[in-house]
């Protein structure tokens, strides 16, 4: 199965094909698994970018005066 649109669609997959679909869904949860990870580091490295780009800008501002 699968969403188009928020619909459920089904696909029928004729037996001899059921071992290599099923490798097919596997590999794609464990894409999906990677990419999450993926998405998680990069938000961890903004997330700690931001204060210490503010921390210079700060120490910056302070050299100034």
């Amino acid at each position: 199965t699968y969403k188009v649109k928020g619909k459920t669609k089904t696909v029928h997959v004729p037996r001899e094909l059921v071992p290599e679909v099923r490798a097919w869904v596997q590999e794609y949860k464990r894409c999906k698994q990677l990419l999450r990870e993926i998405s998680t580091l990069s938000l961890a490295i903004i997330h700690r970018q931001v204060p210490a780009a503010r921390a210079a800008a700060r120490e910056g501002m302070k050299s100034r005066t």
